[in-house]
């Protein structure tokens, strides 16, 4: 997920009073420290994976920073909670485009314009 998704879904979780302005600012930091770990982009990451393989891929990724020093323990549960939440409230699915538990409503659009 680039940088540009991350930030789509904190503003949306920070629109929907899920998450603080801090919490959004901690959430891009971290996520930017774990990229290098991440699969390159296009790799199909995150596409037709379960939610809970998708919270369990990213807690790998967040233990590979913390290992490196590039992370603390402190940022890394935090940036965990509000990524399980934003998955949890569907806010990663809608914008990623998986499969996973988005909410019916987030669906509306795409079938509007059908």
């Amino acid at each position: 997920v680039g940088s540009e998704m991350c930030i789509r879904d904190s503003d949306e979780a920070i629109a929907q009073s899920l998450i603080t302005d801090e919490d959004a600012a901690l959430f891009l930091k971290v996520h930017e420290a774990i990229d290098p770990y991440r699969p390159a982009e296009g790799m199909g990451e995150g596409m037709g994976l379960t939610d809970d393989a998708r919270k369990a891929m990213q807690r790998g990724f967040v233990a590979q920073a913390v290992a490196a020093g590039t992370v603390t323990q402190v940022d890394a549960d935090r940036f965990t909670a509000i990524h399980d939440l934003l998955i949890e409230k569907g806010i990663m699915a809608r914008f990623e485009g998986g499969e996973g538990d988005a909410p019916a409503e987030a669906d509306e659009a795409g079938d509007a314009a059908a």
